[in-house]
């Protein structure tokens, strides 16, 4: 743990006092390039969920100290992706979007294109996020509530009920972050 501190701090200090590290980058052809500051790093790889199980793509220092990889072409869609520095396995400190997760948080970029989980002209519905009180598990866990456009509108109306579980490697909002839920339901 303090092996994965001090080199989360190292990198997260350097990309601060550095702006060479736009991260991701991506190119016309859905290629992506991922950038990441450490300059004291001796071995750095790109891990990504595209990647098959223990694949890694190992990353090229330059002369300023910022790791480099082009990865792709990518399908439209959200990628996870993270680095690995040292041994220890970081999120890119570049990229505000970070794709939460149960055990180990990561990265995330999107390729556009034309899908239903694209958001569309159309009306939108509400995504709330709540808090529940489990008595068997005696701790308080959240989960997200998506309602349709017009759900507000009529109390009269009735709607079925979709009930989205992960089960794995997630949290409650990793459907609409990652999953699109409500956009999906949106476009349909």
């Amino acid at each position: 743990m303090i092996r994965f501190l001090l080199v989360s701090l190292v990198v997260l200090s350097s990309v601060h006092n550095c702006t060479a590290a736009d991260s991701p980058e991506i190119h016309d052809d859905a290629r992506v390039t991922f950038r990441v500051v450490a300059p004291k790093a001796d071995k750095v790889l790109l891990l990504g969920d595209w990647l098959k199980r223990g694949e890694e793509l190992a990353m090229t220092k330059g002369a300023d100290g910022v790791w480099t990889a082009t990865a792709g072409p990518f399908p439209p869609g959200n990628h996870i992706y993270g680095f690995e520095v040292d041994g220890v396995q970081v999120p890119d400190p570049e990229n505000s979007s970070v794709k939460l997760r149960a055990s180990r948080s990561g990265s995330f970029f999107h390729i556009p294109g034309e899908a239903v989980w694209e958001p569309a002209d159309v009306p939108h519905g509400n995504v709330e996020i709540n808090f529940h009180l489990s008595k068997t598990l005696g701790d308080t866990r959240w989960f997200s509530v998506y309602t349709p456009p017009s759900y507000h509108n009529s109390t009269e109306k009735q709607y079925p009920v979709l009930y989205l579980l992960h089960g794995s490697n997630d949290t409650a909002i990793g459907w609409v972050m990652i999953g699109a839920a409500n956009f999906i339901m949106d476009n349909l």
